[in-house]
């Protein structure tokens, strides 16, 4: 395998070495951080490592600043000017790619996606690449980074105060959506010409990707990814995401509504009122909102975690929503991996100048020109009455340990789940009539489905998605586990006109959890005898309801799969098994 000379440069230095192509995939994958110095780069390297130190990927480089061999396959690669000058072989692609996972420097079968900002530059040339990045950096110098969180913070409560005390909004049918619209419409010279809509939406859909990218790696890898240090460039000049953008929206909102409410008699004086709006929006930022309650949190603290690129995570108590649902249990169990958490649009105003989309045409798609759902949005659309109020934390998705994971989960940054969407929750894993889900079968089809329904139409409320025959035994026990959990959850709703077999079923999620247990702890025998009681239970269940026997047998395959995939060894477990049946050599 020929290997690939790099050169890369900061502001104060430069380090050459010869790599493995592996090590040069992750090295440009770990660019997708924005890395502006070496240091920088190695820690957005951890993204690509385990259990190895930031800076292993550098061991065999020395400072140099010499122009590479000609004749060598390699590439120069400046931090400062986002500029990678490849030549002589293969090389990175623009838009998204992956890159390979090395454990203790070896190539693993794993490998984390990722995307460049867009203001990384490929050159497939090193010619003039010295001249080029010289006066890339001297633009640099004399065009100082866009400060847009100056504006957008500091900035706006001077335009709230003008716009408070000058009195233009006060015949408006509502002042405070009208100065909030205006405020986020008006282009602005400290923006470059741009509104401050234009800014907080320009890369929000690259860091929602960046982010889903690191929940993968979270999942997988069974750690929390590395952040972005808070000194770097990357974090100093980030992009809004979505979270920060739901957090700008409720904090303007929050200051127009108390000043309206609180302070009406500083409207004559504009100093007076722009003193209290700092305090205010100090206040609002660095302090928790719902105080006390399950839904607690501080907005400074989730939007410095987003800009760091580090996911939201919920913590166990936010997790069990219902204490008898095994999917609940799962997801609060350390060993089965992150859940993670997000925030939701669904209290903004309807009007175009408040969304996150990048177009009105895009907007009206959706919406309307008049700010009405349309075509097949009509099956989600929610009355009015069952919104959350303005005060009242709107996280409205949790998602569960993704693909592929590790098993063993670090802690995290957690934030609680919000009670709007727990009841929510509990309808969609229960089944309930009030929470359809798409493709569900009316009642009046219920009989002739459940005498002859093939296995794929079976579960309404829980179907799960079958792992491809490639998948990794972790795979597979995660899909299994969720699926016996699923399906164990609608059988209870099936069953819940007779309280004998509700109790039944129960006592089978009560095995389901001991099972769980006697997994994480290796006891396979264990595991064999509760996957027979559970066993027994389904029988019993399905002889005396008749209308759920088609689905007792079908859960009964999906815990001989689960008991089947938890005793399977792998093949280095298996080889150390035979290895201590071995008899010891004679001397």
């Amino acid at each position: 395998m020929k290997s690939i000379r790099l050169l890369v440069r900061d502001a104060a230095r430069a380090i050459q070495g010869s790599v493995a192509p592996p090590w040069a995939g992750a090295i440009v994958g770990a660019l997708a951080a924005d890395p502006e110095t070496i240091a920088e780069l190695d820690t957005a390297m951890q993204r690509f490592q385990v259990d190895a130190p930031p800076e292993a990927w550098r061991e065999s480089f020395v400072d140099s600043d010499e122009e590479l061999d000609p004749d060598a396959w390699g590439a120069v690669v400046d931090l400062p000017t986002r500029l990678i000058f490849w030549s002589g072989g293969p090389g990175p692609e623009e838009g998204a790619s992956s890159a390979p996972v090395l454990d203790k420097g070896e190539l693993t079968s794993a490998e984390l996606p990722y995307e460049w900002l867009p203001a990384w530059q490929i050159v497939r040339t090193r010619d003039g690449w010295r001249e080029r990045v010289e006066a890339a950096r001297q633009t640099q110098l004399e065009h100082a980074p866009l400060d847009m969180r100056a504006v957008l913070y500091d900035r706006l409560l001077e335009w709230l105060a003008d716009a408070l005390c000058g009195g233009q909004y006060n015949n408006s049918d509502d002042p405070v959506v009208s100065i909030h619209a205006a405020w986020l419409a008006t282009p602005r010279d400290d923006l470059a010409g741009q509104t401050p809509r234009d800014v907080l939406i320009a890369q929000q859909q690259w860091i929602e990707q960046d982010l889903q990218w690191r929940r993968s790696e979270w999942s997988r890898l069974g750690r929390p990814p590395a952040g972005v240090p808070r000194e770097s460039r990357a974090y100093r000049h980030a992009g809004i995401g979505l979270h920060e953008f739901i957090m700008y929206y409720d904090l303007v909102r929050h200051l127009l509504g108390k000043a309206w409410e609180e302070q009406p008699a500083d409207f004559a004086n504009r100093d007076t009122l722009l003193g209290w709006l700092r305090h205010e929006q100090s206040r609002w930022l660095l302090n928790s909102v719902h105080d006390g309650t399950p839904d607690a949190f501080v907005p400074g603290e989730v939007i410095d975690l987003e800009r760091q690129r580090i996911p939201l995570t919920a913590d166990a108590e936010s997790q069990m929503i219902d204490c008898d649902c095994p999917l609940c249990q799962m997801m609060a169990e350390e060993s089965f991996g992150p859940t993670f958490i997000h925030f939701d649009t669904v209290h903004f105003d309807m009007e175009f100048v408040f969304s996150p989309y990048r177009t009105r045409k895009e907007w009206e798609f959706d919406y309307g020109p008049e700010g009405e759902r349309t075509g097949a949005e009509d099956a989600d659309e929610t009355d009015e009455s069952d919104l959350p109020d303005e005060d009242v934390v709107r996280t409205v998705q949790v998602s569960g340990p993704l693909p592929g994971g590790a098993g063993t989960r670090e802690s995290g940054p957690a934030l609680r789940v919000g009670l709007p969407f727990r009841a929510n929750l509990v309808e969609m894993m229960t089944g309930s009539a009030e929470a359809p889900v798409v493709g569900a079968f009316e009642p009046s089809e219920m009989e002739s489905l459940m005498r002859q329904a093939p296995t794929d139409r079976l579960w309404m409320n829980s179907r799960i998605a079958t792992p491809p025959a490639s998948a990794s035994r972790s795979q597979r026990l995660q899909s299994y586990l969720f699926e016996v959990a699923a399906h164990s959850v609608e059988l209870r709703d099936d069953v819940k006109s007779s309280a004998e077999h509700t109790r039944m079923v129960e006592r089978l999620i009560e095995d389901f959890a001991n099972l769980r247990a006697a997994m994480r702890q290796q006891d396979f025998a264990r595991v064999g005898r509760l996957t027979e009681e559970c066993v027994d239970l389904l029988n019993a269940i399905g002889v005396a309801r008749q209308e759920v026997a088609v689905k007792c047998a079908d859960l009964e395959k999906s815990f001989r799969r689960l008991e089947k995939t938890i005793c399977e060894r792998t093949d280095e477990e298996t080889s150390e098994a035979d290895q201590r049946k071995r008899p010891p050599k004679k001397k």
